[in-house]
């Protein structure tokens, strides 16, 4: 079962002080946690996977049809 190209919520068990060293982190970051989970993700992938992932619409954002974020 794949996700690719939806938009879906996972449900992700770890240790609670995971969770907020992993918070405290983003928001030293300013980031929002989904946010600076994605980049570390994103981080360990092979950059042949990485330079073909799309881009992160901001919060409140859309990425438009030329790729670019917008309000």
């Amino acid at each position: 079962m794949s996700s690719v190209g939806r938009v879906t919520k996972k449900t992700i068990t770890q240790p609670e002080d995971w969770w907020q060293a992993w918070e405290v982190e983003a928001f030293k970051q300013g980031k929002l946690l989904s946010e600076w989970i994605g980049d570390c993700c994103n981080a360990t992938l092979p950059k042949k996977s990485r330079d073909r992932l799309t881009i992160r619409a901001g919060r409140g954002r859309r990425v438009n049809d030329s790729g670019e974020d917008t309000p």
